[in-house]
């Protein structure tokens, strides 16, 4: 009968720290060796930490270390201290590195073992955690995807899938729709979103506000939490923020955009989505800079009501000017426009269109002979103002 090998102590209390992540291994670290650590991704950013102001550090070398053991001077609360590196890594990828701050140099001997077996733990939490970070990165798109196309039909499930990023659809959202004027995939447009798209995550984090972004084609969608804290319940705040994103001087006014309603049921977010579409292709016939569908008035209605009932609307109350102006080759229809876009009143459409009040009366008294009506007439007025907001609508009437 062989002799049993026992395992060392530090060993079993160093796996069962693990399995509170790298917090656990850090503080039994401590315990075990009588020394503060710390824990940091490949770039020195700080994920754990034995001290207690993690804030009044700096780690002031930038060298690129190797799997070996390192000195590394490291300033806590204005001190500059030496520490033991070793470097977080497995065959193929580096994670980060273990600071080991000693109180003499002997000490290295006595805890190498230790340090290695500590080590070994802290990358196999972090090649876990880098799988479920592509895991998730993987998972986000269909999600969003399915989101905005309106395929998730229980609540609960959208909320419990947006937790894994940290997204909370148990409050009320929108979306906005951003694309690129005149966007051509195959050319340098294509980088113009994706730094459209980065500028956006980046002003939404300095809101303390989680990205939620997708990207696709020609366009990127936001879908925006609303709510007091954010401060965008106010639409003219909302509104300067997207005016802020689209009139930045790096696109220098090439990206347009289109906002949706809110909704406090994330199952109709698909909703706010072709909202916003209508609402970015609105915002760019009527010259719109941030058009919201909220606020679009007959618009929406006659930008997608039946295009041939459209038309024989049009032509019965401004066809038979519209022939007048083509066989005469006049302009009638040019003066009745102006005319209308200026509440029908004389004073305000002469001075815009730099014409005497009298020449306005003699071409108004002439558009009423040839459409047979009078233009004071209320109902009339609604039935131009319609028609020529279908003609703005649907330039191939």
């Amino acid at each position: 009968m062989s002799d049993s090998i026992e395992t060392p102590a530090y060993i079993q209390s160093l796996i069962k720290a693990a399995e509170t992540g790298l917090d656990g291994i850090t503080a039994k670290l401590t315990e075990l060796l009588d020394l503060q650590v710390i824990i940091t991704d490949t770039q020195f950013q700080i994920h754990s930490t034995t001290f207690i102001n993690n804030l009044e550090m700096e780690i002031l070398t930038i060298q690129d270390y190797d799997t070996s053991y390192k000195a590394s001077d490291i300033l806590v609360k204005g001190v500059l201290q030496k520490c033991l590196v070793k470097v977080l890594s497995s065959k193929k990828n580096k994670f980060g590195y273990l600071f080991i701050f000693l109180k003499k140099d002997s000490q290295i001997d006595e805890i190498h073992h230790v340090i290695e077996f500590a080590s070994s733990l802290c990358v196999i939490i972090a090649r876990n955690s880098q799988k479920v970070e592509q895991e998730k990165y993987s998972l986000k798109e269909p999600f969003l995807f399915n989101l905005v196309y309106g395929n998730f039909k229980n609540k609960e499930d959208i909320i419990s899938y947006g937790a894994v990023w940290n997204w909370e659809f148990n409050q009320s959202h929108c979306i906005m729709r951003f694309s690129q004027v005149d966007f051509d995939f195959y050319t340098s447009d294509r980088n113009i979103l994706n730094s459209f798209q980065l500028m956006v995550g980046f002003e939404l984090k300095q809101r303390d506000i989680e990205p939620i972004i997708l990207t696709k084609k020609n366009e990127v969608i936001v879908v925006l939490p609303i709510n007091k804290e954010n401060g965008f319940e106010d639409i003219s705040k909302l509104r300067s923020f997207i005016a802020k994103l689209i009139r930045h001087k790096v696109f220098n006014g090439q990206i347009v955009c289109g906002v949706g309603k809110i909704y406090q049921n994330p199952t109709e977010l698909f909703r706010s989505y072709q909202e916003a579409k209508w609402a970015f292709e609105l915002g760019q016939i009527i010259k719109e800079e941030v058009p919201f569908f909220s606020e679009l008035g007959i618009e929406r209605i006659l930008y997608k009501h039946d295009l041939q009932d459209l038309k024989e609307y049009y032509y019965q109350v401004l066809g038979n000017l519209r022939a007048f102006d083509e066989e005469n080759d006049h302009n009638l229809i040019e003066v009745l426009m102006q005319f209308a876009k200026h509440d029908f009143n004389l004073k305000e459409t002469s001075e815009a269109m730099y014409i005497h009040r009298n020449t306005l009366r003699y071409n108004i008294k002439k558009i009423e002979e040839v459409l047979g009506y009078k233009l004071e007439d209320m109902n009339n007025k609604i039935n131009i103002v319609l028609a020529l907001k279908i003609k703005q609508l649907h330039e191939r009437i």
